[in-house]
C-alpha cells in the first residue's frame, strides 16, 4: 500500500479530480468552464446550477455531477492498494462519487459529445431538474442527442435506466459493447430528469461503498468503462 502514483493520462486526470476539495463544485466547474461553448447556469436555490457544453456536431451527450456527499475540506491522501485507491483519512471518502464520473467526462472533451456537469445530485438531483424545468432549449439539445450516458454507477458492469422509457435496441447496444448487465432498484438521478426523449443510461464507473469514509474505486473498472465509451464513440461515428 502506498500512495496513488498515477501511470498515465488518463490516471492523472483522475487524480487531479480527486484532489479537489471535496465540499465545493466550483473547482471543477471551473475547470469546464475553460473548454469552448461552455456556459454555466444558475437558478436561486442551492444546487441549482450547471456547466453544459455544447457542440454542433454531438453524437451523444454525457452527464457526471460535480458534489459529494462529504461537507469537509479536511486534507487527504488518496492511497493505492493493488489497483483499488481510497482515502488515508478516517472519516472522510475520496469522493468518487461522482468526482472519477467527472474525470471520464472531461477525458472525452474532444469527443463528439455534449457534457453537462451538475451539482445537487446527492440532494435529490436539483441541478438536473432545475435544467429540465427551466432550460427547456438545453433540454431539447440534449434529446437530439443519440443516448445520454451518465457515469456515475457503482461497481464495475452495471447501467440502470430507472423509469426512463428507453429503446430495447439501446439495452442491447449498453449491454453487448459495454458487456453490462442490468440493475434494478434504488433511487434516481439525473438523466431521469433528462431524458424526455431520449434513451439514457446510467454507467457503472468502478466506485464501492460510496457516501463513506471506506469508498473505494477500482482503477482498472474506471479505465475500462472509460475505454469502452471510447470505442462506443467510435462505432457511433462510423454508423
Amino acid at each position: 500500500m502506498g500512495v496513488f502514483v498515477p501511470k498515465n493520462e488518463d490516471e492523472q486526470c483522475l487524480n487531479e479530480f480527486l484532489n479537489m476539495p471535496l465540499s465545493s463544485t466550483k473547482e471543477i466547474m471551473n475547470k469546464f468552464l475553460t473548454l469552448p461553448n461552455s456556459k454555466f447556469f444558475q437558478g436561486k436555490q442551492e444546487g441549482q446550477s450547471f456547466v453544459f457544453v455544447q457542440k454542433d456536431d454531438a453524437l451523444i451527450t454525457i452527464v457526471a455531477h460535480a458534489d459529494t456527499v462529504f461537507n469537509s475540506n479536511e486534507k487527504l491522501e488518496i492511497l493505492n492498494e493493488n489497483g483499488k485507491i481510497f482515502s488515508s483519512n478516517a472519516t472522510v471518502g475520496i469522493g468518487a462519487d461522482d468526482r472519477a464520473g467527472c474525470a471520464i467526462c472531461w477525458l472525452l472533451k474532444d469527443e463528439p459529445v455534449n457534457i453537462l456537469i451538475t451539482s445537487g445530485e446527492e440532494v435529490g438531483a436539483v441541478g438536473s431538474y432545475y435544467l429540465k424545468t427551466n432550460h427547456p432549449n438545453i433540454l431539447k439539445t440534449i434529446s437530439k442527442s443519440k443516448c445520454v450516458l451518465q457515469f456515475d454507477r457503482k461497481n464495475g458492469n452495471e447501467f440502470r435506466t430507472y423509469n426512463i422509457k428507453v429503446t430495447e435496441n439501446f439495452k442491447e447496444q449498453i449491454k453487448t459493447h459495454f458487456n453490462f448487465v442490468e440493475a434494478f432498484g434504488g433511487s434516481g438521478t439525473d438523466i431521469v430528469n433528462l431524458c424526455q426523449n431520449v434513451d439514457g443510461a446510467n454507467l457503472s464507473i468502478g466506485y464501492y461503498n460510496q457516501h463513506t469514509p471506506n469508498e473505494y474505486l477500482v482503477l482498472s473498472e474506471w479505465q475500462s468503462t472509460l475505454n469502452k465509451t471510447r470505442t462506443f464513440l467510435e462505432m457511433l461515428k462510423n454508423t
